[in-house]
């Protein structure tokens, strides 16, 4: 089973990305499709049942101890990651709240001896794989998607793609104004277009 920890993006605003996408870029073999949306915490790659047992009740046990509060990000700009191939939307701020989550749930993660990114953390959602960066859009993207559960995936190769199955979920606690901390900083391996 490969899996991740992510925040799933609301169907409504899977459509509105799926629109704004279709007007701003010509289309392209290596879109996304809109069900697949969803903004990464913390890839985990292939576990045991066991180990996915494990991982849940640790999860459980940190979201126990730890208070984590919902919270909104707000998508505003597009880039374009050359090595992995990858056109993408996200934020230029997001709340300290989501660093913090990503955080634990790496660590945690990193106490199970399961595969952990390399990379530095930068909410975003996939729209294409390219191995060209699309033409840049007329309009930056404006879209602000609750980040209110964390979700457990796995990733299912298909014939046709990927598919992401939720295997579990954790609600967090409503949107406070402790959330309101944001973090900056710079995209990794970005190049803007």
């Amino acid at each position: 089973m490969r899996l991740f920890f992510a925040f799933s993006v609301p169907k409504h605003e899977c459509l509105a990305i799926d629109h704004w996408r279709d007007k701003m870029f010509a289309p392209s073999s290596g879109k996304i499709p809109s069900q697949n949306f969803h903004i990464t915490l913390s890839f985990l790659g292939a576990l045991s049942p066991s180990q996915l047992d494990r991982l849940c009740s640790e999860t459980d046990e940190l979201l126990t101890r730890k208070v984590f509060c919902a919270s909104n990000i707000d998508i505003d700009q597009y880039a374009y990651w050359p090595k992995p191939g990858i056109a993408w939307i996200g934020p230029s701020t997001w709340p300290k709240q989501v660093d913090l989550i990503q955080q634990q749930l790496a660590q945690l993660a990193k106490r199970l001896h399961l595969r952990q990114s390399k990379q530095s953390f930068q909410p975003h959602i996939s729209l294409f794989r390219s191995k060209m960066p699309p033409s840049a859009p007329l309009l930056q993207p404006a879209f602000s998607i609750p980040c209110d559960t964390i979700v457990l995936y796995e990733s299912i190769q298909k014939r046709v793609g990927t598919e992401y199955h939720e295997l579990e979920s954790w609600p967090l606690k409503p949107l406070s104004e402790q959330s309101s901390n944001r973090t900056r900083r710079p995209v990794a391996r970005r190049h803007q277009i």
